[in-house]
């Protein structure tokens, strides 16, 4: 039985009499929290029913609710930076490999969302919404020797001061995987080390009979993709001139238009059947550039079209030169051509990385979905297995994926697999 303060209980209740308390702990129409209330006024009053008292379930606390005992007694670090963070180092005591799957563990007690986990790092987000809007962490363990890992927090948001909030979360991980490890005995770490590399090898895998049928082969259309990415940049870029010469908020439109090419980057892919990344990507940047150039051009012609009288003698070479020498306005503050500088290359960097995000999560999903799960787990055990590419490929022509680009189809699904977890890690 649960023993609250005096001090805690609820005026209102205490103005009940036993029979309505009664009433609020047999009734279902009552909180959890307004039950227990009336059990520990009735507890008060000795007048309690253990019985009944026992029916109610204890609400249950999971995540970071679980530790906010151990969270009022953190001492915070302040950090200060573009992106603020903090780190300290772990002597785990234990190999590498339980390590990392005892901070899996660690992030998944936490419902930090784990974004990815491999031998010798592992990455997680925190998110977290409050009245100022949402924040959140990035928390990001990696191996320094083979019983030391580096924990590192850093803040997700714009923000260039914690407040102490990073090194909450690295304190707090550290706590909790303290916590799994002195749960663990040695047994239980010899079978968890054991289970791990069972997985490892795949030893558990059973080879099936058969495979799903390969797909229908679609022929790809690369010259298509890349007329669709080009054209799209220049209507883009033609929008986002009408906008600049109205209006100019930095990184909202950006954003946007990025979002938007980003679409049809996705939509193309799939219409045209082309899924080289390396090609894709350099296509993307072809297509921002465009973007940030190509708007330049249609301002000034927009411009020529509203003044007609100054197309004899203000030309696209006088328009970038007067913009340069007026400089770039931000609010009150004249930045010069510097300012120019470094608007244009955020813009490419807002609108290259919001395409190269959806690129890889819109690629993978799309070659991932033309190779079933079975035949990418049987891909991958003959990988781990130590085949090269053709015994992989060797392998799936006896079980009736037999043509070269249904083959084809498995390895990329496998590259951008691979490709994606990258990103997601360097971001």
């Amino acid at each position: 039985m649960f023993i609250m303060p005096e001090n805690h209980f609820s005026p209102k209740m205490m103005e009940k009499s036993v029979n309505q308390l009664k009433v609020i702990i047999d009734s279902k129409d009552y909180s959890q929290e307004a039950r227990q209330a009336a059990i520990w006024e009735l507890e008060k009053r000795g007048g309690y029913d253990p019985d009944t008292a026992s029916q109610i379930p204890i609400p249950k606390v999971s995540g970071e609710d679980a530790y906010k005992d151990f969270l009022k007694g953190v001492r915070k670090k302040r950090s200060w930076g573009w992106t603020p963070r903090y780190s300290e180092t772990l002597h785990s005591g234990l190999n590498t490999k339980l390590t990392m799957a005892l901070i899996a563990e660690a992030f998944e007690k936490l419902k930090w969302e784990i974004v990815y986990h491999g031998p010798e790092e592992a990455i997680a987000i925190r998110h977290k919404k409050n009245f100022m809007g949402p924040e959140g962490e990035k928390v990001s363990v990696s191996v320094i020797d083979p019983t030391r890992v580096k924990v590192k927090s850093e803040s997700t948001g714009q923000e260039i001061f914690d407040a102490g909030r990073n090194s909450v979360r690295v304190q707090l991980l550290l706590h909790v995987f303290n916590e799994i490890k002195a749960s663990k005995t040695e047994e239980d770490l010899s079978t968890l080390e054991d289970d791990l590399q069972r997985a490892e090898n795949w030893d558990d895998y059973e080879i099936p009979e058969t495979l799903p049928e390969p797909p229908k082969i679609r022929e790809a259309k690369p010259v298509s993709f890349h007329i669709s990415i080009v054209l799209t940049a220049f209507f883009l870029s033609f929008v986002f001139a009408i906008i600049l010469t109205k209006v100019h908020l930095v990184v909202l439109f950006e954003g946007l238009i990025g979002w938007l090419l980003s679409l049809v980057v996705v939509k193309s892919l799939k219409i045209f059947n082309y899924t080289n990344a390396k090609t894709i990507r350099i296509t993307i940047i072809v297509a921002v550039l465009i973007i940030i150039f190509g708007t330049q051009y249609f301002e000034h012609q927009i411009i020529l079209y509203e003044n007609p009288a100054l197309s004899n003698f203000f030309s696209f070479q006088q328009f970038l030169e007067a913009k340069f020498q007026q400089g770039f306005q931000l609010e009150s503050m004249n930045l010069g051509w510097y300012g120019w500088v470094g608007l244009f290359i955020l813009q490419y960097v807002i609108i290259y990385y919001v395409n190269m995000l959806q690129l890889f999560t819109g690629l993978t999903a799309y070659v991932g979905g033309r190779v079933p799960s079975e035949v990418l787990d049987f891909a991958l055990y003959h990988l781990v297995k130590g085949k090269n590419e053709q015994g992989v490929r060797a392998e799936l022509s006896l079980m009736g994926w037999s043509q070269q680009e249904h083959q084809n189809y498995v390895f990329e699904a496998l590259g951008a697999i691979r490709e994606s977890s990258e990103f997601v890690r360097h971001a």
